[in-house]
C-alpha cells in the first residue's frame, strides 16, 4: 500500500491529508506534528479576544477526531531530524525523546514558518504569536497583566500587528506599534491608506511610532522599557513581537533539496528530488513565497491530485484577505511584483488602491465601504501562475 507522509499539520498539511482521503480511500497517510496535532483556524489568533473564545475554544477538531475522520495517523509533539531520500524515509524524536525511522513512498514538507527573532529579550512577555501553543501562553501573560499596566507594544505593523492592535484596542487595552515604515502594513498599502488606518484607531488606545526601530529592551520586573533608536522609550506589560516570518528550510536544506527563500518547487510543487513536495508558508513557487491560506488551499488541492497519479499544476488565483480590524473594513490583494506605482480613486475613507505594474493591474487595496469593489476588481485579473 502506498504511503504518503506529510510533515507539518498546519492548514496546508491537513487540507492536504482532506483532499487526499476525499480522493483515495486506501492510500496510508501519515502526518507528523511538532504541536498537538488539533485543528484550529489560524488567522482567528489575532482576532480571538473580540470573538470571546479561549485558545480551548480556538480548537475545531481534536487529533484523535482528524484520525478517525480522514483515517490518517498523526504523530504529535514530534520533531523531524533528517531526511535520507536515497532510502526514502525520514527519523524524527517521538513524543518522548527516543528516535524513530519512518518509511515513506511520498514526502511531503508543510513546515511552515516561523517569526523572525529579533533578539532584544530573553523575557516570557515578548511573544511571537504563530500557533495556538504560542496564543496560550499570550493569554497566561495577559491575565497576568497589572491591571494598572495594561499597555501591550507591538513591534512590526504588517498584516499580524495591526490585527492584534485593534483585537486589543477594542477590548480595554493600550498599544504601542513601533515599526520601520513610514505607515502600517506599508508592504501592501499606499501612504495614503495607511495613514487613515491609524486615524481610525482611537488615539487615546493606540500609539503609533512609524519609522522607528526598538534598540534594546529592558525587563525592569512588573513593566518592560523598549527603547526606540528615536531616543524615545516606552514602558510595557508585556510585547508582541510580529515583524514577519521566515519559512522552516532546514530540514529541506539539510536533505539536499534547493532552498531559495523557500523550497524550491515547480508547477507541480515537486522539489529538485522525486518524490519529495513542499506547499504552504515554506514553499517558494514560481519564485514566490506565499504566506496565506488562500494559496495554501489550492495548493493542497492540486498537490493531491499528482500524489494519486493525476499530475496536476498549481494555478494561483488571485484573492484578497481581509484584514480583521475593528475600526475600518480593509480588504488587500497583495501584489506579486515589485516596482509599480499606486492609482487611489476614492473619497475621505472609502479608497480604492490599484497596484499597476507594467501596465497592468497587479494587486490592489480597498478601504471603507469601498471593499465592496473587491469581486469587480478580482475580475480584472487573469487567472495567475507568475
Amino acid at each position: 500500500m502506498k504511503h504518503i507522509v506529510i510533515v507539518g499539520s498546519g492548514h496546508a498539511g491537513l487540507t492536504l491529508s482532506r483532499e487526499l482521503r476525499l480522493l483515495n480511500k486506501d492510500i496510508a497517510i501519515t502526518l507528523l506534528s511538532r504541536d498537538s496535532g488539533d485543528m484550529y483556524y489560524k488567522p482567528n489568533l489575532s482576532k480571538a479576544i473580540s470573538m470571546k473564545k479561549s485558545p480551548a475554544d480556538l480548537v475545531m477538531k481534536r487529533k484523535s477526531v482528524l484520525e478517525q475522520e480522514q483515517n490518517i495517523n498523526i504523530l504529535s509533539e514530534v520533531k523531524v531530524t533528517g531526511i535520507e531520500k536515497e532510502a526514502k524515509c525520514l527519523f524524527y524524536l517521538d513524543s518522548d525523546g527516543v528516535e524513530r525511522e519512518l518509511d515513506y513512498d511520498q514526502l511531503v514538507l508543510a513546515t511552515g514558518a516561523s517569526p523572525v527573532d529579533l533578539k532584544l529579550t530573553n523575557s516570557e512577555r515578548c511573544i511571537s504569536v504563530n500557533s495556538l501553543s504560542d496564543y496560550e501562553k499570550f493569554r497566561e501573560q495577559l491575565e497576568q497583566l497589572d491591571p494598572k499596566e495594561k499597555r501591550i507594544a507591538i513591534i512590526g505593523a504588517g498584516f499580524v500587528g495591526v490585527e492584534f492592535a485593534s483585537d486589543l484596542c477594542s477590548n480595554g487595552y493600550e498599544v504601542d506599534v513601533i515599526d520601520a515604515g513610514d505607515w502600517p502594513l506599508n508592504q501592501a498599502l499606499p501612504k495614503e491608506l495607511g495613514n487613515k488606518v491609524m486615524a481610525a484607531f482611537p488615539s487615546d488606545k493606540a500609539k503609533w511610532h512609524m519609522g522607528c526601530k526598538v534598540s534594546s529592551v529592558e525587563d525592569e520586573g512588573e513593566v518592560l522599557t523598549l527603547n526606540l533608536n528615536n531616543g524615545t522609550s516606552i514602558t510595557a506589560g508585556m510585547i508582541i513581537s510580529s515583524v514577519g516570518l521566515s519559512p522552516n528550510v532546514e530540514l529541506a536544506r539539510a536533505a539536499g533539496l534547493e532552498v531559495s527563500r523557500g523550497i524550491v518547487t515547480d508547477e507541480y510543487l515537486r522539489t529538485n528530488y522525486a518524490n519529495i513536495y513542499a506547499l504552504g508558508d515554506c514553499a517558494e513557487t514560481f519564485n514566490i513565497v506565499r504566506p496565506f491560506i488562500g494559496p495554501a488551499t489550492q495548493s493542497a488541492k492540486c498537490l493531491a491530485k499528482t500524489l494519486i497519479g493525476e499530475e496536476t499544476a498549481v494555478e494561483f488565483i488571485r484573492q484578497a484577505v481581509q484584514v480583521k480590524l475593528s475600526y475600518i473594513p480593509l480588504l488587500i490583494c497583495p501584489a506579486s511584483e515589485p516596482g509599480g506605482d499606486w492609482n487611489i480613486d476614492g473619497e475621505q475613507i472609502n479608497l480604492i488602491a490599484r497596484y499597476i505594474s507594467a501596465s497592468r493591474l497587479n494587486g490592489f487595496s480597498l478601504l471603507g465601504e469601498a471593499v465592496t469593489q473587491k469581486i469587480q476588481l478580482l475580475k480584472e485579473f487573469p487567472l495567475n501562475t507568475a
